[in-house]
């Protein structure tokens, strides 16, 4: 282990003992999977895993998440989030995101306060304060919030150095995101097509495409992998008109630039 890795470690340690008890919100990323080790690490019998069940959340993500608490030891708390009634979430602005970890982080601090614990840990980093991040602002208006791999200044490369380190699965899984983000600004959000989405990425993984966006607009549906997987896509190109027509859509497009963050927005 390197000097820095080490030093990140103690840093996280130091802070999570700190923190004394707290529930942690874990979504099955490599972010709150370390958050969720260190806790376990540090305070254990005095935090629980937390995550939410909604049609917003690729469903993959909850089976990775039940998996690794089993094999773990780690008490798991599953929650439903009600986003979906809030009339703002729904419109799918700018702001979406606010709304939605708004509801989300209200949610598990009645969780916390249920069971006695003090704060809330998020798994923010540091290299996601760029940009414009209602989702975060949610969480700075929180009290009972806190963001340790901020306060430890983790980079998204630090956190994963770490999860190496201490060998957890998603040391070196792609980034996810909520499928919300597959729909563009102003197209009203819905359920169903959070389902119709979560299936498309979950075929197309299923032919063994490891990083995938499905984004919608309208009548058409805008395949985005990573450009050295083009093949895998183009070879299957007949089942996977079939099947994304199936799922409801009219035309069926392989994003030439390839898979990239915030591809919703062009």
């Amino acid at each position: 282990m390197n000097k820095k890795i080490a030093e990140k470690i103690d840093l996280l340690m130091r802070r999570f003992r700190e923190i004394g008890s707290a529930v942690v919100a874990f979504s099955g990323g490599v972010d709150s999977m370390l958050l969720v080790e260190a806790a376990r690490r540090t305070i254990p019998g005095n935090f629980v895993a937390a995550t939410a069940i909604s049609p917003s959340y690729p469903s993959s993500d909850l089976l990775q998440v039940k998996k690794f608490c089993s094999d773990f030891k780690v008490d798991l708390r599953i929650i439903e989030t009600t986003e979906f009634k809030d009339p703002a979430f729904i419109a799918n602005l700018d702001d979406r995101c606010y709304f939605c970890k708004k509801n989300l982080y209200g949610a598990f601090v009645k969780l916390a306060d249920h069971l006695g614990l003090d704060l809330l840990v998020e798994g923010t980093n540091l290299e996601d304060l760029g940009g414009d991040r209602p989702g975060y602002q949610a969480s700075k208006e929180n009290p009972r919030v806190v963001t340790p791999l901020i306060d430890c200044e983790f980079t998204k490369e630090d956190v994963r150095a770490v999860a190496r380190e201490f060998s957890l699965p998603s040391a070196e899984k792609p980034s996810s995101a909520c499928l919300a983000s597959r729909v563009p600004t102003g197209l009203s959000l819905s359920p169903e097509l959070m389902s119709r989405i979560d299936r498309a990425e979950d075929f197309l993984r299923s032919l063994g495409i490891s990083q995938v966006r499905v984004r919608h607009h309208g009548e058409l549906a805008r395949i985005e992998i990573r450009r050295d997987e083009f093949g895998i896509c183009i070879e299957a190109g007949e089942f996977v008109h079939r099947e994304l027509k199936r799922l409801g859509w009219k035309f069926i497009t392989l994003d030439i630039i390839g898979y990239r963050t915030g591809g919703s927005r062009g």
